[in-house]
């Protein structure tokens, strides 16, 4: 279980990275970039601590 939530860390830190990543982009498509990220990390993160919470006795 050790496994999936190092890997939703990963994903969630990787969305993290994600914004304002690109600065070509127009201020209203970073914008919307921007929370698109976000919104994927913190699902990642959620993930995570599900896993963390359901597999706690799991190894």
């Amino acid at each position: 279980m050790w496994r999936i939530e190092v890997f939703f860390e990963w994903q969630g830190q990787w969305w993290l990275q994600q914004v304002n990543h690109d600065s070509s982009l127009t201020d209203e498509h970073r914008e919307g970039l921007n929370a698109y990220a976000l919104c994927q990390a913190q699902l990642r993160i959620t993930m995570r601590d599900r896993c963390k919470h359901l597999g706690h006795d799991i190894p």
